[in-house]
């Protein structure tokens, strides 16, 4: 059996941390003998396959409050765990174990997993970084054709090296959480057509402009409700600017959720409002719970997933919109022109009910091109 083990600081509830719950499962499933590397076990939200390893201990506490002798405290460790078990591949997940995974190649295969749009995200430390590492590593999986793209254009690195995976979802398993009931507290606002949006409450995720398109929305409709899903560093001034445009008894912040699923479930739309992204994971799990999509054309991945081939305009799954143009002014109470399309083509989706079934059937049959079985054979391929 090949000795996989894939590296993430910890397990908790985001994007990158779901697919490697997802990829660890179901490569144990088929054989591989599978290890997981955490910086530590305090942060587990999600199920894993194969062998649980840490990287930090409980002594060391001294080192951890100095960031660099921390990173190398923890690169050490992980070269010690590399020469101890003797893996054939080490696949890192997010930017300091993709560091830390390269700085320790020895005989096993360093692949490193790219799941931002980084000339757009990285700092500029981060990006001069990369330029310099990243080129050792022995494969970079992509997330997106767009992130491969700025990888090749922004950090030079050879095509050759780069492989493009879609994330893959377990469709019957969200399927299955999806039906389950909705807790009495929420109930009232899951009453009511919901516009969701899922993800943590930063300017990567440029939510207040879903909260101006909201108004206009709540100009032409009473029985609409907003609801974010996440947590953040956000979460206050989100809540003033609901405030200052008299809508905040109908923007309801609900906060991380385990099972994020039964409220997609339960909601009418999905709205993404991103500055940026990798590859957006919410989208994709919004579309398999049934919610027609409504998404900016961010860098990268919602045109790749609403789209049939990057290059189209036709054979849409879901509704495509320029992205925004003034990032800045997150108290503003002005709509901008692009807010106020998307909130032309919401308003539309609601009196529209034939157009928003279509778009309900194309959500479900798109997802299924990102199936875990689909997804997990791309896997096996490259090792």
């Amino acid at each position: 059996m090949k000795k996989v083990a894939f590296f993430i600081p910890d397990l908790g509830g985001a994007g990158a941390e779901r697919v490697v719950s997802n990829l660890t499962q179901a490569l144990a499933e088929r054989g591989y003998d599978i290890f997981l590397i955490l910086y530590n076990q305090s942060d587990v939200a999600y199920p894993f396959g194969g062998k649980l390893l840490t990287i930090d201990g409980r002594s060391n506490s001294i080192l951890y409050k100095n960031k660099i002798l921390k990173f190398l405290y923890r690169t050490y460790k992980l070269k010690m765990l590399k020469h101890k078990y003797k893996f054939d591949f080490v696949i890192s997940f997010l930017e300091n174990p993709d560091f830390q995974n390269i700085l320790t190649k020895g005989k096993e295969k360093v692949y490193i997993s790219v799941r931002n749009y980084a000339s757009k995200s990285y700092s500029k430390s981060k990006k001069f970084i990369s330029k310099l590492l990243y080129r050792r590593a022995d494969k970079i999986i992509a997330v997106s054709e767009g992130v491969k793209e700025d990888l090749i254009n922004n950090f030079l690195i050879q095509e050759r090296k780069i492989k493009v995976i879609y994330n893959p979802y377990d469709l019957e398993k969200i399927n299955l959480l999806a039906q389950e009931a909705i807790e009495g507290k929420f109930q009232d606002i899951f009453n009511k057509k919901c516009i969701l949006n899922t993800g943590r409450l930063t300017r990567q995720k440029g939510q207040w402009h879903l909260i101006r398109v909201f108004s206009y929305v709540c100009n032409e409709f009473s029985d609409v409700e907003l609801v974010f899903q996440g947590e953040g560093p956000l979460l206050e001034k989100l809540k003033r600017l609901a405030e200052s445009l008299g809508i905040i008894d109908r923007v309801h912040f609900i906060g991380f959720q385990s099972n994020p699923f039964k409220f997609m479930k339960s909601s009418y739309i999905y709205a993404l409002t991103s500055l940026y992204e990798g590859f957006p994971n919410t989208l994709v799990e919004a579309m398999i719970c049934g919610l027609p999509a409504i998404s900016v054309n961010c860098k990268s991945g919602p045109k790749e997933i609403l789209l049939r081939t990057k290059d189209s305009t036709d054979e849409s799954y879901g509704i495509l919109l320029e992205e925004f143009q003034q990032n800045e002014d997150i108290e503003g109470l002005i709509l901008s022109e692009e807010e106020k399309k998307m909130a032309a083509r919401i308003c539309q989706l609601l009196r529209n009910n034939e157009e928003y079934q279509i778009y309900r059937a194309k959500s479900i049959e798109r997802s299924k091109d990102f199936r875990l079985t689909k997804i997990i054979e791309e896997w096996r391929k490259i090792l």
